[in-house]
Formats: structure tokens, sequence, C-alpha cells
């Protein structure tokens, strides 16, 4: 008996150490050029899934434990003609409701958007994956907004604008 309860007590503790030992090696890898380009590889899939003309993300900078910064981000319409242009995207993300499937941005700080929108009908969004996550932001600033979009009664143009805003979108919500 106490021969199994040895062994169980090994198995326990060998199982814990190489959880630790993942958690640090993800840790390192996010840190890394690398890890950051793949974080960006998948925040363009998933911007590609509601616009299908395309995305680009620049570069990531920062981290998941305090504010982590993308550059140049670029999203294009269904012909590859650039549709909005960001400069950086600054966001605060806490981790512990992500275990909730809620992404909680503390913060989100978006400046030097650039959009420009001619008339093109957009395919429906796909519905929402099953598990998908809740987003909360509960502070959202955009800074130095300059956008022109066409209309029928002709062109909208807004020159350095800025919005703030307070957000929560359910799945399936956009």
């Amino acid at each position: 008996m106490k021969r199994v309860l040895r062994w169980l007590k090994r198995i326990v503790l060998g199982t814990l150490a190489l959880v630790v030992l993942a958690v640090i090696a993800a840790l390192i890898i996010v840190h890394t050029d690398w890890g950051r380009r793949k974080i960006a590889n998948q925040i363009e899939a998933a911007i590609l899934e509601s616009f299908p003309g395309g995305a680009r993300v620049g570069k990531l900078e920062g981290s998941v434990f305090g504010t982590l910064v993308v550059t140049d981000i670029e999203i294009s319409d269904l012909d590859h003609t650039p549709m909005v242009k960001v400069g950086s995207v600054k966001l605060e993300l806490a981790l512990w409701p992500l275990l909730l499937k809620t992404a909680h941005i503390d913060s989100l700080l978006v400046e030097d958007v650039v959009v420009s929108k001619h008339t093109q009908t957009l395919p429906a969004p796909p519905p929402p994956p099953p598990g998908a996550m809740t987003v909360e932001i509960p502070k959202l600033e955009v800074r130095r907004i300059s956008a022109v979009v066409a209309t029928p009664q002709g062109p909208l143009t807004i020159d350095d604008g800025s919005a703030t805003a307070s957000v929560t979108i359910l799945p399936g919500g956009i």
C-alpha cells in the first residue's frame, strides 16, 4: 500500500512539474520574435474571418502581463485595397477571465486610424464558432481618426477625429 502511494505521489508531482515547465516555456516563447510572429499570424487569421479581403499585422511589442502593442495593422476589402490602416493598438488584457471565456481588455487605445471605404457589398459574417468568447472593453479610446467614406450623397470626410467608449460584445455579437 505504501509503495502504491509513493508511486502515486511521484506521478502527481511529476505531472505538476511538467505543467509548470510547459507554462514557463510558453511564456518564454511568447516573449521572443518567433512567438510574437506566431501571435500576429493568429490575429491576422482572426481578422480574416470577418474581413475576407485580407489583413496584415506589422509587429507585436510589449508583454501579455502588461501593455501589449500591435503596430501597422491593415485591413483590406474584397478587391484587396486597404480599407483600414491603424498605426498602433495598445491594450491591457486581464488574463484570469480568459479561463471563463471572457476577453476582458482593461484598456484599449487605438491611434492613427485611416479609413478609406468605397461602396462595396461585403458578405455576411459567419456564425460564431461554438465556445466563442465574450469581449469586455471598459475603456476604449481612438485617437487621430481620418476617414473618407463613399455615400450616395457624396464622400463623408472625417479629419483628426477621436472617440471614447465602453464596449461589451457577446458571442456572435458582431
